[in-house]
């Protein structure tokens, strides 16, 4: 997909606003240092020096006093480029508010932030796609002269499976007479195969790799092939050598062939790189950038993985927690597609895998004194279980598959956002209804029809229905609109607490489990050198009755995800700290004020993370319109490989866990 704005150079066509002071500042802005400080800016990030040019242009941006549109664009570009997405998101949609009466500024904000949120997923049912194609609407409302915006989003049309609407949008575009030749190209091609915005065909090529071999798209047929667009310079790519490494470990024997593709422009240093952290797979370094410009490479890093076939099947840019899930995932569906002729002994072989890997649940419940992890018997950091309930009859379906995989992918995301007091052993359950449709998406909000009246324990058992959603398509032997389920979330309670009945046809349960996993090594001190960071966040009360848990988990989200990337190398490794920070929200969102240290750890590097993040985030959701104080009084305790026991409920409390980079 092209880029919405060909890195720096348009934007430099742009005029500042010719606004002075805004009416409640004494002085005018000096649009002259402004500008000076830009073109800095865009000095160093035609030497790739992108840290000095994001400080630039955040200079620039305070300079003028938070009306500078252009800037937060300027930083969209470096944000993206480094692989800081969600960073770059928030860079744009700041401009857009920035932009003010300025639509057709707006409209390149908004353009902008829906083609790397496009870009950000590979998944026809990803939320993200909306959003983008929402984004680019927009654009188009306030600047009908955008033509680019109809291509925009005809593509993200049909990468959602809307092509009759996608294609409408790209004869649109051909119909502007826009002068872009490849985009006009491409256009038609789309219009022509709507398939190819989803399974495009990779284009040719042929490098020379660092050991004097060649690799080409003609060698890697009948394997499938991982691209990785990276470089040294890229905090997010250095992060994630150890996860490439891993899955390469773990994809050993597979027809799979790993390949970077660095954009250095360093060579010694990107040998040395390459050598010392054991990149032991073909590398390539794009000095010409040719590789990029065909794969149409803007972030990194950007991952291309292709099949035996040469067609593209999956594309992601940006590096997380789930970078190493998503992978192994569109490797082994990119092998299931393999068209060599052993590709039939291939797929029995990774079918028997994933038979081993998957753990067998029964449908029946054990006695909860012989339950493998304790049954109902709490720990000392708290248990944890899950019962399902199908509202729907099956019809003859075997949906038992389908149900424990849902099972498994709700106690992940649960883990995720429990209440610290569950991992005290506070004691609730909670039931919610639910219906999911058959290409996987929800009918509507889940429905609490059981609460725990505890609203930190009912709002962790919402947030993990909801943030996984959009779930698996229903089996196809299944012949309704859409199933109801009945899931009850057991904190420190006993199976057949929600369902008496709960070895009745239709039911399930998971066993009760300590809440400290694997996953979320936050319920217990840590060990030093644990690499878990742990987030919790609390409201100063009064809370004036009315439920902030969601909107508590949505902030705590924003902060933790900023912390994640600024937290020092010794707070990851080894280091143990806590730091508490108190700051409020004014109803639009915004800070009201500046944070201040209720405790500080012993290490000034710990303490700048945890203040960076709050600033970083800055600006977040508007209160909600039921919380009437002008303000919400926060306290967000940031701790670094270890973890105290919350009191008591002194205040609606959220952990969040992030793994350290």
């Amino acid at each position: 997909m092209r880029s919405p704005l060909a890195v720096f150079t348009i934007l430099l066509a742009i005029s500042l606003p010719a606004t002075g002071a805004r009416a409640k500042d004494k002085q005018p802005i000096d649009q002259s240092v402004v500008v000076a400080l830009i073109t800095r800016g865009d000095i160093f990030a035609a030497h790739r020096d992108y840290g000095k040019a994001l400080s630039a242009y955040n200079k620039a941006e305070k300079t003028a006093r938070h009306t500078c549109p252009i800037c937060l664009l300027r930083e969209f570009q470096i944000e993206r480029a480094v692989g800081n997405l969600n960073d770059a998101l928030d860079d744009a949609k700041k401009a857009v508010k920035e932009a003010g009466a300025d639509k057709a500024m707006a409209a390149e904000a908004h353009l902008a932030r829906g083609v790397l949120l496009g870009e950000m997923t590979s998944n026809p049912k990803d939320k993200r796609l909306v959003q983008a194609m929402t984004e680019a609407q927009q654009a188009l409302a306030l600047d009908p002269s955008i033509h680019l915006g109809h291509f925009d989003l005809g593509f993200l049309m049909l990468k959602r499976r809307q092509d009759a609407e996608g294609v409408a949008e790209l004869k649109a575009y051909l119909a502007s007479n826009d002068p872009d030749v490849a985009a006009n190209k491409l256009a038609r091609e789309l219009i022509a195969d709507p398939r190819r915005a989803r399974e495009p065909i990779a284009p040719d090529f042929t490098l020379t790799t660092l050991d004097g071999g060649q690799i080409s798209l003609d060698s890697l047929h009948g394997k499938v092939a991982l691209l990785d667009f990276w470089g040294t310079w890229c905090p997010p790519c250095r992060a994630s050598v150890p996860t490439l490494i891993s899955l390469r470990k773990k994809l050993n024997g597979q027809p799979v062939e790993f390949v970077g593709i660095s954009s250095d422009t360093d060579q010694a240093a990107w040998r040395k790189f390459v050598a010392t952290h054991h990149m032991d797979w073909p590398e390539y370094i794009d000095l010409s950038g040719d590789m990029q410009a065909e794969f149409t490479v803007h972030e990194f890093p950007t991952y291309v993985v292709i099949d035996g076939d040469g067609m593209i099947r999956f594309r992601q840019s940006g590096y997380g927690d789930a970078t190493f899930v998503d992978l192994e995932g569109a490797i082994h569906r990119a092998l299931k597609e393999k068209s060599a002729k052993d590709a039939a002994s291939a797929v029995r072989a990774q079918s028997q895998k994933e038979q081993t890997d998957t753990p067998q649940q029964a449908t029946q419940p054990a006695p909860a004194q012989e339950s493998r992890n304790g049954g109902s018997r709490a720990a000392p950091n708290g248990t944890a279980g899950i019962e399902i309930q199908l509202v729907t009859p099956p019809n003859g379906a075997d949906l038992q598959p389908y149900v424990t995989r849902l099972l498994a992918m709700l106690k992940q995301n649960w883990f995720h956002v429990m209440a610290l007091h569950a991992l005290a052993g506070e004691k609730g359950v909670v039931v919610v209804q639910f219906s999911i449709t058959r290409d996987g998406d929800l009918t509507g909000d889940p429905v609490v029809i059981r609460p725990s009246g505890k609203p930190y324990l009912d709002g962790a058992a919402l947030d993990a229905i909801s943030s996984p959603a959009p779930f698996a398509d229903l089996s196809k032997r299944f012949n309704g609109a859409q199933i109801t389920i009945r899931i009850a979330f057991l904190y420190n309670e006993p199976f057949g607490a929600a369902f008496p009945a709960t070895a009745a046809a239709g039911s399930q349960q998971g066993a009760a489990e300590p809440i400290v996993t694997p996953e979320n090594a936050a319920a217990q001190p840590l060990p030093r050198g644990a690499r878990v960071l742990v987030a919790v966040i609390q409201t100063k009360r009064p809370e004036n009755g009315v439920d902030v848990s969601k909107y508590l988990a949505d902030v705590l989200g924003i902060v933790s995800e900023k912390w994640r990337s600024l937290v020092p190398g010794a707070g990851r490794e080894r280091e143990t700290g806590k730091v508490a920070i108190t700051f409020s929200i004014a109803r639009d969102g915004e800070l009201s004020g500046d944070p201040a240290f209720a405790a500080g750890a012993k290490t000034k590097d710990l303490n700048d993370a945890a203040l960076g993040a709050i600033y970083a985030s800055s600006s977040f959701a508007p209160l909600p319109q039921q919380f009437k104080s002008s303000q919400m009084t926060l306290t967000i305790t940031f701790f670094y490989n270890e973890l105290d026991r919350p009191a008591g409920p002194a205040g609606t409390i959220y952990t969040r866990v992030v793994r350290a980079p």
